[in-house]
């Protein structure tokens, strides 16, 4: 690994993360700087507790951030009004809408969803880069997505990504009241059946916190990784081609 302020750093194939050199005035929470994200190095990355995050015209900044929330599937808390969706989502109803749930049929539209600017923002960290690069990785069936479409129109979903049996989620969407918390639902079902348990949420928000998502040193996190990552992975084929409202079940 190469680094100076210029250049920022460059790798050698296969070259594990560095820490930044003393004195580069950053949060301690970014541990590296590159100038473009490379699809190869996200998979090392992941597995080391890193993933980027940074806006368009900013260098790609490398985060590892201490304490971690994690989200852990037997304890994902289901609201009241949310089982009430999750239990007409059985029956393939939305309001008086249908509601199919879905595994990878539509990536790049759920990423391209979640890359719309929220309510009171301006911009998106869903860069083209980051676009580009995470289908990649879907392509290597390393990154899958959660759809929910409504009268076959997508307005909820969800994407992450898979290594082992580790689940990293990345951002979700929801273009109607609750769906991407019924998105999170069928993750969740999917999990708990494939003995996955923990899904890493990144960073502390009250949201998260009220499905039940809590906070673990980053030393007990970076443990976790070093179990379930080298685990086979998930046969995510089983669960492509057909509605997934059942596994629902798995939740309530």
């Amino acid at each position: 690994m190469k680094f100076d302020r210029t250049n920022l750093f460059t790798f050698a194939p296969g070259e594990a993360f560095p820490e930044l050199p003393l004195g580069f005035g950053l949060p301690d929470e970014i541990v590296c700087v590159t100038r473009h994200l490379e699809w190869e190095r996200l998979p090392i990355a992941y597995s080391q507790g890193i993933f980027p995050w940074y806006e368009e015209g900013q260098p790609v900044f490398w985060w590892m951030t201490d304490p971690r929330m994690v989200l852990q599937t037997k304890n994902f808390k289901v609201s009241h009004s949310l089982r009430k969706r999750l239990k007409r989502a059985l029956q393939f109803k939305y309001e008086d809408k249908e509601i199919v749930l879905r595994l990878d049929s539509c990536t790049k539209k759920v990423i391209e969803s979640c890359a719309q600017p929220r309510k009171g923002q301006d911009g998106t960290w869903i860069t083209e880069e980051i676009l580009q690069s995470y289908l990649a990785l879907a392509e290597r069936n390393l990154v899958h997505s959660v759809e929910v479409l409504i009268n076959q129109e997508l307005l909820g979903g969800l994407y992450g990504v898979s290594l082992g049996r580790m689940f990293y989620g990345e951002s979700m969407f929801s273009k109607e009241s609750d769906l991407s918390k019924i998105a999170l639902s069928l993750l969740v079902s999917i999990c708990m059946k494939e003995d996955i348990p923990w899904i890493d949420c990144q960073q502390e928000t009250s949201h998260l916190k009220s499905l039940g998502a809590f906070l673990v040193p980053l030393s007990e996190f970076k443990q976790h990784l070093k179990e379930y990552c080298s685990l086979p992975p998930v046969n995510w084929d089983a669960y492509r081609g057909v509605p997934l409202n059942d596994l629902l079940e798995k939740v309530l």
